[in-house]
């Protein structure tokens, strides 16, 4: 086991906020960079992992319903038509369950 989780997933790289805010450094680019460096240093000693589908349930615990619904209606006018089930944000459970330190995530849902 790694000294922390790294989560990623392929569909991070379909993300690319650009299209409505040119200068948004979070890029499909960014990503692949930063994957190409820790990679290169053996991931730092994170130990990677391919992020889950979350629920609705996991991410109220931790965010308002208000706030699920709202981003869930958010994606849903997404460019990549990504939303509901296909958002992969339930690396809450495993950091919650990982006996060091907080994770390091730079995924983002497309």
């Amino acid at each position: 086991m790694g000294i922390g989780l790294y989560f990623r997933h392929a569909s991070s790289l379909e993300h690319d906020p650009r299209e409505y805010l040119p200068a948004h450094p979070d890029t499909p680019e960014r990503i692949v960079a930063i994957e190409h460096e820790m990679a290169s240093l053996d991931w730092l000693g994170f130990e990677v992992v391919d992020a889950p589908v979350v629920t609705d349930a996991a991410l109220e615990r931790v965010h308002s319903t208000a706030l699920v619904e709202a981003i869930r209606k958010l994606a849903s006018h997404s460019p990549s038509g990504q939303s509901g089930p296909k958002m992969n944000l339930s690396w809450l459970d495993s950091i919650r369950s990982f006996p060091s330190e907080p994770s390091t995530c730079v995924i983002s849902s497309p």
